[in-house]
């Protein structure tokens, strides 16, 4: 028979690999999926928030496994989705293959029963026992069985609570988290990865330039999705190549096409694709760039995400060229001959014609 704290280990192994998988996708190092996870509060904080997280950012997380089994089983530990404020999980002890029910969908649907009435032996049973130990089995069995329906009288109750305050009380602190730490585009990278590896793998006639960036694009999606930090060398590079690869990408129709450097830009990477190193160096020694990297992973998913948000990114990493110092400008300036030389006539009338160009 299996004691209480090998009981617990196994709900917590249990508990992990169920929040694992999405929409939760929880990993358990990560400081800012702990605060995901959440118990209720008895009184609101200063704030007005009425739940906070079991586990510091600092804290390990399986140290604490006890504590967390402890808040289950009273249906007072709660863990948001990724990239949502509102969709709220509750975590229970059992079943072993569905601990989690969603507060909106599963918990307020379950029917609604009396509070439990605890039932105890007899009056001789109750003075057998007591004496003698008699019916002990019989106790043992009333107390666990009164025990499992509190248990699923609190999952309910304490549910419907958190469902309608606890949980909507996090709603505004949740938006600013997501927002800050990248939570709705991490949601979308298993997807994002696949269709890069498609890319990858499928693509025909790939330029340097595009390999770079497709290879440049899955190392950091890779690595954020993991939670593995990258360093600011590796942040350059990735939005380096991110730049140049979107510099010659050709615009489809559903793109904005308010952003159009590109009609020389893209010339010259697809008819001299060996220059997109050199163009890269140019665009690395950009101080929007130098700083960007600063920033950290969840930021330079943010520039890099989609399009829209690349297209600002190259904007602001050329401006930053033009108006920064004298280096920037003399880097600048080349990136402009390199333009010049090498594009086509017809191009480079129409690019001044639009009023583009560096």
């Amino acid at each position: 028979m299996s004691t209480q704290q090998e009981k617990i280990d196994a709900w917590y192994e249990n508990f992990i690999q169920q929040i694992s998988k999405p929409p939760f996708s929880f990993l358990p190092h990560l400081p800012q999926d702990k605060g995901r996870l959440l118990k209720m509060l008895d009184e609101p904080k200063m704030d007005k928030t009425e739940m906070e997280s079991p586990v510091g950012p600092d804290e390990d997380l399986f140290e604490k496994r006890n504590e967390l089994y402890e808040l289950a089983s009273q249906g007072k530990l709660y863990i948001f989705e990724l990239g949502s404020s509102y969709d709220c999980s509750q975590v229970r002890v059992e079943p072993a293959n569905k601990l989690l029910y969603d507060l909106k969908n599963e918990v307020i649907m379950e029917p609604e029963s009396p509070r439990p009435q605890e039932q105890k032996l007899g009056f001789f049973k109750t003075i057998l026992n007591a004496l003698f130990g008699a019916y002990e089995d019989e106790r043992l069995q009333l107390k666990e069985q009164f025990l499992e329906e509190m248990r699923e009288y609190n999952y309910r109750t304490n549910g419907i609570q958190c469902e309608s305050s606890n949980a909507r009380s996090m709603s505004g602190k949740r938006t600013n988290v997501i927002r800050q730490d990248q939570e709705v585009a991490r949601s979308y990278i298993p997807a994002i990865l696949n269709d890069l590896t498609d890319k990858l793998e499928n693509g025909k006639d790939l330029l340097s330039w595009q390999k770079d960036m497709y290879q440049a694009k899955s190392a950091m999606f890779n690595a954020f999705y993991a939670g593995q930090p990258l360093t600011k060398e590796q942040r350059i590079d990735i939005l380096a190549k991110s730049i140049v690869g979107r510099m010659g990408e050709y615009k489809t129709e559903q793109e904005d096409k308010g952003v159009q450097y590109a009609n020389q830009l893209q010339e010259l990477l697809h008819n001299h694709p060996e220059k997109a190193e050199e163009i890269e160096t140019i665009i690395k020694s950009s101080a929007f760039v130098q700083n960007q990297a600063e920033k950290g992973d969840a930021d330079l998913v943010r520039c890099t995400f989609n399009p829209v948000a690349l297209d600002n990114t190259v904007k602001s990493a050329l401006t930053s060229l033009i108006d920064g110092n004298e280096q920037n400008q003399k880097q600048a300036e080349h990136l402009k001959q390199l333009m010049k030389t090498t594009a086509e006539p017809q191009n480079e009338q129409q690019a001044a014609a639009s009023g583009i160009g560096l």
